[in-house]
């Protein structure tokens, strides 16, 4: 004989096997953008202070003299970069967006002989 399930059946069934936790919040951009700086932020400034005011580089520059030093994705020292300009620690201009290409335009004061 067989039986049906019941709603009751089913209430006791969700008691007995709980939902499992819910997962971990996802980070904020922001607090995906603070980390890596926390990570890169003196590479990034040391690749200025090996430039002169003046120079121009690729991004692939900028991502080879940081990714030897501390490992990240190709795009990050090139946020890093924005972030340090927009905070006012270093300046750079883009002289081709298609090609990736910079010059610097301020170096790092701090730093500055």
């Amino acid at each position: 004989m067989q039986t049906q399930q019941t709603i009751f059946d089913a209430i006791r069934a969700a008691r007995r096997n709980p939902k499992p936790a819910r997962a971990p919040r996802m980070a904020t951009q922001a607090e995906n953008i603070e980390r890596v700086k926390l990570g890169i932020a003196d590479y990034v400034i040391d690749f200025f202070l090996s430039k002169q005011v003046g120079d121009e580089f690729h991004d692939r520059d900028l991502w080879d003299f940081v990714n030897v030093r501390h490992r990240c994705a190709p795009a990050s020292p090139r946020r890093i970069m924005a972030v340090l300009a927009k905070d006012g620690r270093l300046g750079y201009v883009v002289k081709s967006r298609p090609d990736s290409l910079f010059s610097v335009t301020a170096l790092p004061e701090s730093e500055a002989v």
